[in-house]
């Protein structure tokens, strides 16, 4: 009988651990994407990827700074450096 009992009481928690998981996982699913996915998705659109000047990165078009002779760079820290070689 005392083993019928544990049994019960091990699935009981089961259960309950395995009900808040999901429930987790629903919650962050509804939630915004995170970082690592919104780089995906920068993959996945075909946004075209820039070079920059500086330091040779490469990152998406949207986050270039530009300057006024038309050279691209990943920040404006490296713009600033790059004007001053």
């Amino acid at each position: 009988m005392k083993l019928l009992l544990w049994a019960a009481i091990i699935f009981g928690v089961i259960w309950v651990l395995r009900n808040k998981k999901k429930a987790a996982e629903a919650r962050m699913a509804r939630s915004d994407p995170s970082p690592v996915l919104n780089e995906k998705l920068h993959e996945e659109s075909g946004e075209p990827m820039l070079s920059c000047a500086h330091c040779g990165i490469h990152f998406p078009s949207s986050e270039a700074v530009v300057d006024t002779a038309g050279t691209v760079y990943c920040g404006t820290e490296h713009r600033r450096l790059h004007a001053t070689r």
